[in-house]
């Protein structure tokens, strides 16, 4: 049986993206070239596993791209925040029934959070409250 496709971004997709969204239009060499950057030879990518997942993710809509020459240069066609809130969103419902509060107590009960976090997190809150009174 063949794997099954995620309409979400997978981790190597994601780090593709991640330097889409902070480089902008590359082509899969340079992408390629900024993903080894630093690493042995040993842990570098391949070329053409970075050209087969840049092709995924035009597939899925997440990158775009334009033939310049012989090289195909792709640029993010959705923002990081975009993603983040399609893949929580699609989370809230599968595992927590689309209730942010059940989603939010998980978070308390699982992870130990700072209290400047939760300070912050408090203080955010009060903010959002107020510009929804204010309207």
């Amino acid at each position: 049986m063949g794997r099954v496709k995620s309409d979400f971004l997978t981790q190597s997709e994601r780090i593709i993206m991640e330097v889409l969204w902070e480089f902008g239009a590359l082509s899969v060499k340079a992408i390629n070239e900024k993903l080894n950057e630093g690493k042995s030879k040993s842990e570098q990518h391949a070329y053409t596993t970075i050209q087969t997942m840049c092709k995924i993710l035009a597939e899925k809509d997440y990158a775009g791209f334009e033939k310049q020459g012989r090289a195909f240069i792709y640029t993010a066609k959705i923002s990081k925040n975009d993603a983040r809130k399609t893949v929580l969103k699609s989370m809230l419902q599968q595992f927590f029934g689309g209730s942010s509060l059940s989603l939010a107590q998980h978070l308390l009960d699982e992870k130990e959070i700072d209290f400047d976090d939760l300070d912050n997190i408090k203080k955010e809150l009060e903010n959002k409250k107020n510009s929804k009174n204010e309207k």
